[in-house]
């Protein structure tokens, strides 16, 4: 470093250059991270995205499935209540018959 005629410090070219040298260097180092950092963003989303997928996928089959088990439900209500007419109707049946002998 120099003194100026005024009193300040004047920095010499080979300075300023080592400076400069630095900042690039400081600057490449920070791209460089900038660009790791987004390809790191980018697979998250990538994994986000699959996971929202399989998410949206598996909602769906458990909508499938919940609409399954109601129909069977219906049709196991459906069964019982036919097994009751059924053995209502041979109850009756029986009685009539009964009824009809002498």
């Amino acid at each position: 470093m120099q003194s100026s005629m005024y009193g300040g410090v004047q920095r010499t070219k080979a300075e300023v250059s080592e400076d400069m040298s630095k900042v690039t260097e400081q600057r490449n180092t920070l791209q460089k991270k900038i660009e790791r950092l987004e390809g790191s963003l980018r697979d998250l989303d990538v994994r986000r995205q699959e996971v929202q997928r399989k998410r949206n996928q598996a909602e769906l089959e458990l909508s499938q499935l919940q609409a399954q088990l109601e129909r069977k439900q219906d049709l196991e209500a459906q069964r019982q209540e036919s097994e009751r007419s059924r053995l209502a109707l041979q109850a009756e049946a029986t009685t009539l018959r009964q009824q009809d002998s002498p």
